[in-house]
């Protein structure tokens, strides 16, 4: 797991997940990014008028990189760190694709949800290995893992 992140193609952690912002309403002033990478997505949500970002990233050489677009930035594993969050309620958290990588990811969507404001809104994204053309990849033996 040490060198995942040497391995992994960079531009995975430096791509700004705009389709997953363009869900968030445009009133979001406070955003939680677990997962953050090298904070594009945080870069792009304060470009677009978020004013307080918090991120949680596994991984030091992306964190190294994301720190400049977060206000607060806590490097390691969600499950674990998921206590040490500031007391506050954001109005956008985003889980894009880091979910499936967790050993019990509803223990950290339950521990998420009090710092979720009222209004708040909580975005996952997940990988679907049910799309019709992983499918048939799948069928014809030539499934092959990609970057992203």
């Amino acid at each position: 797991m040490d060198n995942y992140y040497a391995v992994k193609e960079r531009v995975y952690y430096a791509h700004a997940r705009t389709e997953v912002l363009d869900l968030l309403p445009p009133q979001t002033r406070s955003l939680l990014d677990v997962g953050c990478g090298e904070g594009a997505t945080a870069a792009v949500a304060r470009a677009r008028g978020v004013r307080r970002t918090v991120g949680i990233e596994l991984f030091e050489e992306a964190a190294a990189q994301a720190r400049p677009h977060f206000d607060v930035l806590l490097v390691g594993d969600v499950e674990t760190l998921v206590s040490e969050l500031p007391d506050e309620q954001f109005d956008a958290i985003l889980c894009a694709d880091v979910l499936e990588h967790l050993v019990d990811p509803w223990a950290v969507l339950t521990a998420l949800r009090p710092h979720l404001a009222p209004e708040g809104h909580l975005v996952a994204s997940l990988p679907n290995l049910q799309y019709y053309r992983i499918l048939f990849k799948i069928m014809r033996d030539r499934f092959e893992y990609e970057s992203s």
